[in-house]
């Protein structure tokens, strides 16, 4: 009997196209990241309509664009939003009020979208697995380019429509028009902010050794592109805006000077930037950066050998950041928070804010505690993520148990909490006392008085059961539906956002807004603080907890 020898398969190299395969990794990235890009779509898009005709309700007279103007040409908040130079129009509120909060936040939200695509699918083991069929070396990151920028297009033009439909650039009073070209800029200057993003997330995807290490790096740069426009903004100094890729976004100046150079120059470092990133793909080990990763220590500190420890070392950036921001940010409403009183007198604005100079200050405060309920979110969804990542699975094999390891990692996330809002409370009161005084529109003469420290600081703190009714959210989803707790505890704080601004908008019942975490009042030291509607809050937070952790000791570990 003969044995025939099945021959042995030989590899045939690499794709002679790098980019083989493009089309069916386009389709294979685009059913797992449809629903992100509809999602940003929808923010950007709604966001811009919402703002737009929000802005037409509250401002109905060239008065009122001249008075949000004074304010829009503070020092503070053209250090925040930026310059514009025709801010007395509906076009300029618009921009003054989103441009520089929706453009941040596509670009950085691209850099988030390209890295999970790219050195995320790496990190997780699943581009390699691609990679073994024949799919060209730069496919992946062709078609993330090319789905990215699809959502950054898309987001300006049909911000632009909306801005078109709306009316916005029609003449009012004795203020011209100012066309359709300011909706097609200010639309284009988002596209191209979102395009930035695409570009940058090419090459950090390249350098950093890690998808953390890559978005990391990536806001890094976009912090950096802001803090020179922002030198640039409060100094005086307009070169500084042609340094920064920002600063050429902030110079379109939509409704004003429409220009194109910075639009054109923006599409072209993206374009450049995904060549380089194209570049140095080519030239780099699958799995491993430009940058090698830093080996650790050899042994782990006594800090990092208990739970609460480790789970403070991983988050600490993210808090770092976090503090940083708040300073910065509670500096600058520190510094206009009394004036913004006068703004909203007689704009039509819901009475319950705009009846008195402290219920506009608690108004502004909430806003902060709200901030603050997001980085909540954000520490406490990561309980989720060390069970993924199997550090959880490594923790129990000590000598803890599930229920003490998950209260120390909440415990992390509370004195984080409190940092925050201390620090940020304390910001804005002595930011704010140290501020010129601003007269009551209502009361010539008189001397609207400045936020305290301590008023701001009691302000903040009266959130913190709201805050843990979303650590309660986030806790319950963990413990009963990890697997869909992340989206379904976001979902929860993007539905509360849009609640308390549209119902604003749109004039709800105060019996309603008043039983809305973070909206109702009043929560200033000084008036009659409503402690029975924030036992509540603090009693239905902390059952979430319990129920929650009572079903994740009763799953599997990991679901």
């Amino acid at each position: 009997m003969s044995m025939v020898v099945a021959p042995v398969n030989t590899w045939q190299g690499a794709p002679a196209a790098t980019t083989a395969g493009f089309r069916d990794y386009l389709r294979f990235i685009w059913h797992r990241n449809w629903v992100r890009g509809l999602v940003w779509f929808i923010v950007i898009v709604g966001m811009v309509a919402f703002i737009a005709d929000y802005y037409q309700t509250i401002f109905t007279t060239p008065d009122d664009l001249r008075g949000f103007a004074d304010i829009a040409q503070a020092p503070s908040m053209a250090a925040l939003v930026g310059v514009i130079d025709n801010p007395a129009t509906m076009g300029g509120a618009i921009w003054c009020k989103g441009w520089m909060f929706l453009s941040l936040m596509l670009g950085i939200g691209m850099v988030y979208l390209m890295t999970r695509n790219l050195r995320g699918d790496e990190d997780a083991g699943r581009l390699e697995l691609m990679r073994a069929y024949p799919l060209g070396v730069h496919s992946p990151m062709a078609s993330s380019v090319v789905l990215t920028a699809a959502v950054c297009v898309a987001s300006g033009i049909f911000s632009a429509l909306a801005l078109i439909g709306l009316g916005v650039g029609n003449a009012m009073g004795d203020i011209p028009a100012t066309g359709n070209g300011g909706a097609w800029a200010f639309g284009a200057s988002i596209a191209v902010m979102g395009l930035l993003g695409v570009g940058i997330a090419a090459v950090t995807n390249q350098v950093a050794p890690s998808g953390g290490a890559a978005n990391g790096l990536g806001i890094g740069v976009f912090i950096v592109f802001y803090v020179i426009r922002m030198v640039g903004d409060l100094q005086g100094i307009r070169a500084l805006l042609w340094v920064s890729p920002i600063g050429w976004g902030e110079l379109v100046d939509p409704w004003s000077a429409n220009r194109v150079l910075p639009i054109v120059l923006s599409a072209v470092l993206a374009i450049v930037l995904v060549a380089i990133g194209w570049a140095i793909e080519s030239r780099r080990d699958m799995g491993a950066g430009m940058v090698a990763q830093r080996a650790g220590a050899a042994h782990a500190s006594k800090l990092t050998q208990t739970v609460a420890g480790l789970g403070a070392r991983t988050q600490r950036a993210s808090i770092v950041v976090w503090c940083i921001g708040m300073v910065f940010f509670g500096a600058l409403l520190g510094s206009v928070i009394t004036k913004m009183y006068g703004l909203l007198q007689g704009s039509g604005l819901n009475s319950a804010f705009a009846s008195s100079a402290n219920a506009t200050v608690a108004m502004v405060l909430s806003m902060i505690a709200l901030a603050v309920g997001i980085f909540a979110v954000q520490s406490a969804s990561a309980l989720r993520s060390d069970e993924e990542r199997g550090v959880l699975e490594a923790q129990l094999a000590g000598g803890v148990s599930r229920l003490g390891w998950a209260l120390r990692r909440l415990g992390v996330t509370l004195v984080s909490v409190v940092v925050l809002l201390a620090l940020c409370g304390y910001i804005v009161g002595a930011v704010s006392s140290s501020s010129p005084p601003v007269a009551d529109p209502n009361n010539p003469g008189v001397m609207l008085a400045a936020v305290g420290v301590g008023t701001a600081l009691g302000a903040v703190f009266a959130h913190l059961p709201a805050i843990i009714i979303l650590m309660g959210v986030a806790v319950l989803g963990f413990g009963w539906w990890p697997k869909v707790a992340t989206p379904v505890v976001w979902g929860v704080v993007g539905a509360l956002w849009a609640v308390v601004i549209i119902g604003v908008a749109l004039r709800l019942p105060s019996w309603v807004m008043n039983g809305l975490p973070f909206i109702g009042g009043p929560h200033l030291p000084s008036e009659s603080m409503n402690w029975a509607k924030d036992g509540i809050f603090l009693a239905v937070g902390l059952v979430f907890i319990v129920v929650g952790l009572i079903g994740f000791r009763r799953r599997d570990v990991p679901a």
